[in-house]
């Protein structure tokens, strides 16, 4: 078979010289001894921190006080209107709550001092591990770390009927939460179970949060005599391998490259480089090194009996691409599923023994998960090259299809690899790695043919447009534009479908929004849809702006004609083909002079002919519905039911937003204003603004005549 060699041919890149380190067990038995004197160091630099965007530890001492909540209400629940007898008998329990299967139903279950503390207080610790499990951060945190991946921050301060909740916000309410309900637990005196910490660690690690795994891990789990189990140990992993990762500071500067690499080996690290630390040639032993810690981690799941998972070595993987040591990565894949990442560079794949093969259940067979860590590791460590040849070649003998997510993953960072090639960033030393503009459109072509035959979302499509803008190609740009601005058009389709199905549901009786002090299943379901699809929808209509306005900002394409074409047809054919995206001001050069075309007020007037009211309202009634606090969420469906979300101003829709009606709605402006007074957040940046008037400089041309 030689379906991997074209997609290796693809990319330009350097080899990499054999591996030093031929298997796992001899990399592992490197580090082994100055790993273990570490143990204690690294436990004692982990205190229970502070109140932080991040996951709060399970510390009864650390989890919010009684000062935190509402003055009127209990310290941990929301206080309800008092409700008559009959309507306390049809109340639905907990018990029929975890049939229903809903984890927002449960949520709110839980809040609801009626329902929520009698379970709490007296349910078996199978059934309230059952239920704790329920509130899955799968489909309360990961949904929207990938959105926020992709959205400009610009988003989080203006304008102001649009504005979204950061991710570290929603991460602070939601574990807030679950720490009040480990907390009356506690107090009824239940001890904290193994399922109970495990899922605390599934929270710390999608919420990136590797103090509180830690935490949790080598403190709190030892006091209450819990052992941990496989899973346990991969979730540590996890939570120390990406901590910080998913954060508006770091989630850009994953690459590795010398300079990270000297950043991340200080002791005193920038906020951007704080989520872990390496060894370095100046520091070879650093304490604070991710590939030492992750390798103590594996040591002692062994010593405990574990034998590894996929999950246990796709870790591994990325803890040593972190430091950028691709050997050992290889080793790993060599020791785990026999796949000789060298021999497949220079040997036909014929001559090669296959790949380890595993059944269906066995815990090594491999999954999106590999692919995913394959993809990143190799990826961030400036090696295109071998991703697409791995990704194909285990794609093949494991007969899995790549997922939507990989390929988007890859396509990023294929385009972030191409645009590190300018002079400043060869004098920094980062464009090693660096493919071809014909490599990059290669990839694409490749991706969306046979057997693959990926369809390009809005996101790939942009990195596709930006690659072309970069090579200054015009035509093929313009056709990724106008495929962006056909694939917008569906994504404005669907949101309107969302709007109107919860418009729908609002307007009609009360019970179809809340039923016994309790939000509906359907109106809980139609919130969650109308909420991600906007918050998908806002954040392609930024990527869509940023990368059509780089088009009005170039001088002159090549071929388009400079003196005559450009100036004459080019761009006003472009003015009047992207109303909506225009910059403030649009500047080029004749041979006659500089002219500069005003696009403020032909934009606004184009918003406000296509999907300015559209996005108003959707925005208006998102911002509405986005909590977690159950007396907001009732509040919300109260102004939608009695049709005033559109009556209402930019005052007094601010004014509901800092009303703390409980005490998860005094937890959420608390967030708030710690994420408005950080550094970052303080400089107001509207995203509708871009190429101001007053910085406007012409550009460079001959002499005009006299």
């Amino acid at each position: 078979m030689r379906g991997s060699r074209p997609l290796t041919r693809i990319i330009n890149g350097s080899q990499q010289p054999a591996s030093r380190i031929p298997h796992l067990r001899l990399h592992i038995v490197r580090h082994n001894s100055s790993s273990i004197q570490r143990k204690e160091s690294w436990r004692s630099a982990f205190s229970p921190p502070q109140r932080s965007s991040q996951l709060h530890p399970t510390d009864t001492s650390s989890w919010p006080s009684a000062s935190r909540a509402h003055p009127h209400t209990p310290r941990s629940y929301v206080s309800t209107p008092a409700t008559t007898h009959s309507e306390q008998d049809v109340r639905p329990s907990m018990e029929d709550l975890i049939a229903e299967n809903d984890p927002e139903r449960i949520f709110f279950g839980f809040i609801n001092p009626d329902i929520g503390l009698p379970f709490i207080r007296n349910a078996s610790d199978e059934a309230f591990a059952q239920a704790f499990s329920a509130l899955d951060p799968e489909h309360f945190i990961v949904p929207f770390r990938e959105i926020h991946h992709y959205l400009r921050r610009s988003l989080e301060t203006q304008p102001v009927w649009r504005v979204c909740k950061s991710l570290e916000e929603r991460i602070s309410t939601f574990t807030l939460v679950l720490n009040n309900l480990l907390r009356e637990r506690q107090e009824a005196g239940f001890p904290a179970t193994l399922a109970l910490y495990r899922h605390q660690l599934r929270c710390a690690a999608a919420c990136g949060d590797g103090t509180t795994a830690r935490h949790l891990f080598y403190d709190l789990m030892p006091i209450d005599e819990v052992k941990p189990d496989l899973e346990c140990y991969n979730l540590l992993m996890e939570a120390v391998t990406w901590n910080n990762a998913y954060s508006h500071q770091e989630r850009y500067h994953l690459r590795v490259t010398r300079q990270s690499l000297n950043f991340r080996s200080r002791d005193n690290r920038a906020k951007n480089y704080a989520g872990w630390g390496v060894a370095s040639p100046h520091n070879p032993e650093n304490p604070q090194s991710v590939r030492f810690e992750v390798l103590r981690i594996f040591n002692e799941l062994v010593r405990d009996g574990f034998t590894a998972n996929e999950a246990t070595f796709c870790h591994l993987m990325v803890a040593m691409g972190r430091e950028g040591d691709i050997p050992g990565v290889k080793s790993v894949l060599k020791s785990a599923w026999n796949i000789d990442v060298d021999s497949l560079e220079t040997i036909d794949e014929e001559e090669l023994e296959s790949p380890t093969f595993y059944e269906n259940d066995s815990p090594l067979r491999p999954s999106q998960r590999l692919l995913f860590t394959i993809a990143h590791v190799f990826c961030t460590n400036n090696e295109i090259t071998n991703t697409t040849m791995l990704l194909d070649y285990i794609s093949r003998h494991y007969n899995m299809e790549i997922s939507r997510h990989v390929w988007n993953h890859t396509l990023e960072w294929a385009f972030v690899l191409f645009t590190n090639g300018t002079s400043w960033f060869r004098k920094q030393g980062r464009s090693v790695g660096r493919p071809t503009g014909a490599a990059v459109e290669s990839l694409f072509g490749i991706v969306l043919s046979e057997p693959y035959e990926f369809q390009l979302g809005v996101i790939p499509l942009i990195y596709r447009l930006k690659v072309r803008t970069y090579k200054r190609v015009l035509t093929p740009a313009l056709e990724d534009a106008r495929e962006c601005l056909q694939l917008l058009d569906k994504e404005r389709m669907k949101l309107s479908v969302a709007f109107d199905n919860m418009s729908k549901l609002a307007k009609g009786s009360w019970s179809g929004l809340f039923e016994h002090g309790l939000p509906t299943r359907e109106f809980l379901q139609a919130r969650r849809e109308l909420i991600l699809q906007e918050l998908w929808t806002e954040c392609y209509i930024q990527l869509v702006i940023v990368s059509t306005r780089s088009m009005f900002k170039e001088s002159e394409w090549p071929g388009s004609g400079k003196e005559t074409e450009w100036p004459r047809r080019g761009l006003p054919n472009l003015v009047r083909e992207f109303p909506e995206f225009l910059p403030d001001v649009v500047p080029y050069y004749t041979e006659t002079g500089h002219v500069l075309l005003h696009g403020k007020e032909t934009r606004r007037e184009a918003v406000s002919a296509s999907n300015g009211y559209q996005l108003t309202r959707t925005a208006r009634m998102r911002n509405l519905l986005d909590t977690f606090s159950p007396a907001r969420l009732e509040q919300s469906a109260r102004i939608l039911h009695e049709g005033r979300m559109m009556k209402m101003k930019a005052r007094e829709a601010e004014r509901i937003r800092s009303e703390r009606v409980d005490w998860i709605a005094g937890d959420e402006i608390d967030a708030r204003q710690d994420r408005l007074q950080s550094a970052p957040t303080r400089v107001k940046y509207s995203p509708s603004a871009d190429n101001p008037q007053g910085q406007w400089r012409p550009w460079q041309g001959p002499p005009l005549p006299n």
